[in-house]
């Protein structure tokens, strides 16, 4: 608290980092976002803690947008492997036990 009486202008390094989510996500009000962002073109320590941030995050992210290039042979494959095992076999139905 003291430090924002000092510096109001300029946010510390303890309230960047709790706040790089929120930074990201660009969902903090303007006047704490400019204090922030203020911090992290001053701070190399802070800029290398939000790219490494950001980096993770869009990681993160783009891994359920990988493309999938199964040939329907294999999902007709697994499919029917699943159907066996559960019992769901339609060509099965037909079957006296």
């Amino acid at each position: 608290m003291v430090t924002l009486l000092m510096r109001p202008w300029v946010a510390t390094c303890s309230e960047t980092g709790a706040a790089l989510s929120d930074l990201y996500e660009d969902v903090l009000p303007a006047r704490r976002e400019r204090r922030l962002r203020r911090h992290l073109a001053r701070c190399p320590g802070c800029q290398a803690v939000y790219a490494s941030f950001v980096r993770a995050v869009e990681g993160l992210r783009s891994l359920g947008q990988e493309p999938t290039d199964a040939s329907p042979t294999i999902v007709e494959t697994v499919i029917a492997a699943i159907r066996s095992d559960s019992g769901d076999d339609p060509r099965r139905r037909d079957r006296p036990d």
